[in-house]
């Protein structure tokens, strides 16, 4: 009784991953006739999955047959693979380069669906990508005939990676192959990343030194307070900077939990810039108060002692600042 239930327990965890595992990658269709020889994308490509272009060869409103471009790592084109692999340009009457349709997918461009009619062969094809509907002017490649229609739609979070289907002197059958499929996130440019938390580096050091320089200096200018109501105003500027910045961070975390590997990668990665610009601009202004504050506690000492410059707490306050917004601003362009 004991295995019994050990082994009720196995099957039913296997259940439960099942649809998992089985959605790893998947068939669907084909839809048409039953005449050509079958061809199946995926395993001439040896499993590459992204697809770069589709050229389809149409002569007389027919569709002879598709043939499929793949890019390696590098992004250059490289596995070709035809629909039964009857349709070459060499083969007489197909080497007009008029009577090809050409699809060039962009790097992030992929596609999702198909969908057309057919009878005893392919008559028609439409496809769509995560961008745009081909051909483009809402139209179809072929003609308009046959007795059914047929679609099919990747499900969320996959595209279309290969098509499968028979082929002879026409495209008689298709179908599609799912994959998973992760956006390719945009690449962070360092100059991007690191120019501007240096200016600001920069431009905040010499402020912040001469402003204390020059109320060192004056003579008859009155602090607007009394230093423990400056100090005060210092922390109170300090603490308003943290709830802002824990905000941003769990803005920051929420958008890069939904988006990261979403089809909307880009928005969320646009999504992420603005937070951590938005963490710049107010270190920024949070800065130049508490350094103005601390600037007027200066009038109030009788003498100031530079050397002891490095025990100031408020300076320790600028610096964490401008660390914690740097820090998210890096993030917001390497995720």
């Amino acid at each position: 009784m004991n295995h019994r239930h050990w082994l009720s327990l196995m099957l039913f965890g296997l259940l439960v991953f099942l649809p998992s595992i089985c959605h790893a990658q998947w068939y669907q269709g084909p839809s048409g006739g039953y005449g050509g020889k079958p061809f199946d994308h995926w395993s001439e490509s040896k499993g590459a999955t992204d697809i770069s272009g589709v050229h389809i060869l149409v002569q007389n409103s027919v569709i002879r047959c598709i043939r499929v471009y793949y890019r390696d790592s590098s992004g250059n084109f490289t596995v070709q693979t035809w629909s039964g692999g009857e349709c070459r340009f060499e083969d007489e009457g197909f080497h007009q380069i008029e009577s090809w349709s050409h699809i060039a997918l962009d790097r992030d461009e992929y596609i999702i669906g198909i969908a057309g009619r057919y009878g005893a062969r392919v008559d028609s094809i439409r496809f769509f990508t995560n961008r745009r509907n081909l051909p483009e002017d809402g139209g179809f490649y072929g003609d308009r005939g046959g007795t059914a229609d047929y679609g099919y739609t990747a499900p969320s979070g996959q595209k279309i990676a290969a098509f499968i289907g028979r082929a002879s002197d026409n495209l008689d059958a298709i179908g599609v192959l799912y994959v998973p499929h992760t956006p390719r996130r945009p690449q962070p440019s360092r100059l991007i990343a690191i120019l501007p938390p240096t200016i600001l580096l920069i431009l905040l050091t010499g402020f912040v030194a001469s402003l204390w320089r020059r109320l060192n200096k004056l003579d008859k200018a009155q602090p607007p307070a009394s230093t423990e109501d400056l100090s005060k105003r210092i922390y109170q500027n300090f603490e308003f900077f943290i709830k802002i910045f824990l905000a941003l961070v769990g803005a920051f975390g929420y958008v890069e939990f939904k988006y990261a590997d979403s089809p909307q990668a880009q928005l969320g990665h646009n999504a992420l810039l603005m937070l951590g610009a938005i963490g710049l601009i107010t270190m920024t202004s949070i800065v130049i108060s508490v350094a103005s504050l601390q600037g007027w506690k200066l009038r109030r000492w009788a003498t100031v002692n530079w050397s002891l410059l490095w025990t100031w707490q408020e300076l320790y306050m600028m610096i964490a600042m401008y660390l914690l917004a740097t820090g998210l601003w890096i993030a917001s362009c390497v995720l």
